[in-house]
C-alpha cells in the first residue's frame, strides 16, 4: 500500500453514527427552553399524561403493576415510562427520552419524586430486593421473596436491561 491509497476519496455513504456529547447537550438544551408543561416525563409523573398503550396516569399504571409479577414479567411498555433514560432507545415507540429539564422537575417535584420512588421500590420488589434506606439507597435481598424472585431474574435477558435502565 502506498501513501496515496490513505488519500482515496471515498464514494460510499458515510455510516450513521450515535450521537456524540455535544449533540446530546445540544439537545438538551433545547429540551430545557421547552416548559415542564410539555416535557412528556415531567408530565407522566405529576400525573398529568395518559401514557399510551395503556391510556393510564401514573398512578393508574403503578396501582395496576404492583405485586402483579405477571404483567411486570410479560409487559415491555411500561418500563421506558417509569424509568426514562437521557439517551438511547427502548423498545416503546410512544415514550420519550428523558431531558435534562425533566428530570429537575422529576427530582423538584414532590409528588413526581414520590411516584418515582414508588417505581423503584415496586421493581425492587419485583427482583426479590428492597429498600433499606431512602438518604443513601442502600438495597438488600428481601428475606420472604429473594430466593423466588432470582429466577425470574436470571430467566430472561430483558431483565437485565431492565436493571440496567433502573440503575441508570
Amino acid at each position: 500500500m502506498c501513501c496515496l491509497d490513505c488519500l482515496r476519496v471515498s464514494t460510499e455513504a458515510p455510516r450513521q453514527r450515535l450521537p456524540d456529547e455535544d449533540t446530546w447537550r445540544f439537545v438538551d438544551d433545547l429540551e430545557a427552553r421547552r416548559s415542564n408543561r410539555t416535557d412528556p416525563n415531567a408530565l407522566f409523573y405529576s400525573g398529568k399524561l395518559y401514557v399510551p398503550p395503556s391510556d393510564k396516569l401514573v398512578d393508574q399504571l403503578l396501582d395496576d403493576l404492583d405485586d402483579n409479577t405477571q404483567k411486570l414479567e410479560s409487559g415491555h411498555q411500561y418500563i421506558q415510562w417509569l424509568f426514562p433514560m437521557f439517551s438511547g432507545e427502548g423498545v416503546n415507540a410512544w415514550s420519550s427520552r428523558l431531558s435534562r429539564s425533566g428530570a429537575a422537575f422529576i427530582r423538584s417535584d414532590t409528588a413526581s419524586s414520590r411516584r418515582l420512588l414508588r417505581a423503584y421500590k415496586m421493581m425492587l420488589h419485583f427482583y426479590g430486593l428492597r429498600l433499606v434506606d431512602e438518604r443513601t439507597g442502600a438495597v438488600e435481598r428481601h428475606p420472604a421473596s429473594y430466593a423466588d424472585r432470582l429466577a425470574i431474574l436470571n430467566g430472561s435477558l430483558h431483565n437485565h436491561r431492565r436493571l440496567t435502565r433502573i440503575a441508570i
